[in-house]
């Protein structure tokens, strides 16, 4: 197989997989909301968080008051205390969960929409190199049969070979 042939069906493979601007746009923009509405969610959260955190800190200062007055044995105090301090913790944990995992799917998200909107320019390029590096990425089982080139996708791009209909993915 000549190597202008097996550049030629590499470039064939991206085009397959690429995202035309009109709809990497219109995902993008999808994309943008998703962030703010997950940035408002994560402000909400941390409101909410901060206040209910002022309030055990209030708590547990008039318990200890408490304790200290001796309206409340020790033994009452160490358990009201262990509860509130765990309640707290659980707070605080609740919130880093929450940081991570929206943000950065989302962040994933985009670098995807970025990699597959870059299949098509990559795919016109002349550059062996780049389409070489661009279709290792894509897909994996590569090999030629009957001077052929045949793999299969890597997710998330066999994603976009079975849904080939980018009007399903963006909404008007």
């Amino acid at each position: 197989l000549r190597e202008e042939a097996l550049s030629e069906q590499i470039g064939d493979a991206l085009r397959g997989i690429a995202l035309p601007t009109d709809a990497y746009e219109k995902m993008l923009s999808e994309w943008a909301k998703e962030r703010n509405e997950s940035r408002h969610q994560r402000a909400d959260l941390e409101k909410m968080a901060a206040d209910e955190l002022a309030s055990l800190k209030g708590k547990l200062d008039r318990l200890l008051d408490a304790h200290v007055n001796g309206v409340v044995d020790t033994s009452e105090y160490v358990a009201k205390k262990e509860s509130l301090l765990n309640r707290k913790v659980s707070i605080e944990q609740r919130l880093s969960q929450f940081d991570g995992s929206a943000l950065s799917s989302l962040e994933l998200a985009k670098e995807f929409l970025e990699s597959a909107h870059q299949a098509g320019p990559v795919a016109k390029d002349e550059n062996q190199k780049a389409k070489k590096e661009f279709f290792e990425k894509v897909g994996s089982n590569r090999f030629l049969k009957n001077r052929k080139i045949s793999f299969s996708h890597n997710m998330p791009w066999a994603i976009l070979t079975r849904n080939r209909e980018l009007s399903e993915w963006c909404p008007e």
